[in-house]
Formats: structure tokens, C-alpha cells, sequence
């Protein structure tokens, strides 16, 4: 598996795999009508602006079939998803250590996210302190419940 910079045509995929992902692995901790608020109307436009913008990380396969993606902006991480049938392989820890040691290079020293409940282990797994638990009005009158998390970034030298 390879992590990369996502391309523009890989727009749609990353919606589909976001899509799929919350559906399948995120209906654990979240309703149908959270989850639909939730996932709203995705626009293809605007994902292949935010690859245009550097935003945009991808696990693929050596066929080049997408496992996984990931969306930071400054020191902001708004997306983690990997595909249901690659959980637990590895690919989300591959696409976060990519995005931590690029931030950490551009200068970036602390990573915030607002986790899911579901993927909050994941993240402390891999050094995010949970710093406030708060729930996020969404559309059509529903809301999450997520965790605020940062973590600090070091060196690769120094970990």
C-alpha cells in the first residue's frame, strides 16, 4: 500500500469510500438519521477543489484502488476514513503518520480533530488526548457527539 497526495479524478471515490465507510463502520455509534444529516449532499466539486488545495491524503493498493483517505487543513484534521473491508489493516495509520510528519514539516506543531465516537480509540491508540467531549448540531435537526482531540507533533528522530 502507498499513501500519496490525492488527485483530482480520485474526487468521486473519496466520496463514495467516505459515504460507504460511515455507513457500514460509523452505524455502530451513530442512528440512520444521524448518519444521513450527517452525510448530507456530497458535491464532487468541491472534494476536487480541496485536492487542488493540498487537503487531501489516500492509502491505495498497488492496483491503485483506493483503501482509505484522509483531509487536513493548517493544523485541522477533518476526515480519517478507511474502507470497511480494510479496518484494522494498518492503511489509517499509514495515511495519519504521512499527514503528522507533513505538518510537522510545514511547521505545523499540534493537530486538532473532532473524532467520532467510533474512532476515538484509533486516535488515542496513536497519542491524541481527548480534550472535551461536545455534540455538533447537523442538519435536518440532528446531532453527533464527538471528541475533541490534539496531539502534539515531534520529529520522527524524536519518537
Amino acid at each position: 500500500m502507498h499513501v500519496r497526495k490525492a488527485r483530482v479524478e480520485e474526487a468521486q471515490g473519496i466520496i463514495d469510500l467516505h459515504v460507504d465507510t460511515v455507513r457500514r463502520v460509523n452505524s455502530t455509534d451513530y442512528s440512520p438519521g444521524q448518519i444521513d444529516a450527517w452525510l448530507g449532499r456530497r458535491r464532487v466539486e468541491v472534494t476536487e477543489a480541496m485536492i487542488r488545495d493540498g487537503q487531501y491524503y489516500v492509502c491505495v493498493d498497488d492496483a491503485g484502488y483506493l483503501l482509505g483517505m484522509g483531509n487536513i487543513k493548517g493544523d485541522e484534521l477533518f476526515a480519517l476514513y478507511i474502507s470497511a473491508d480494510e479496518q484494522g489493516e494498518g492503511v489509517g495509520s499509514a495515511i495519519l503518520r504521512r499527514i503528522e510528519e507533513d505538518a510537522f514539516r510545514d511547521g505545523i506543531s499540534q493537530i486538532k480533530t473532532d473524532s467520532t465516537v467510533t474512532a476515538e480509540g484509533f486516535y488515542r491508540r496513536h497519542g491524541y488526548v481527548a480534550v472535551q467531549r461536545k455534540v455538533l448540531k447537523i442538519a435536518n435537526r440532528q446531532t453527533l457527539q464527538v471528541v475533541a482531540m490534539t496531539k502534539k507533533l515531534k520529529s520522527e528522530e524524536s519518537r
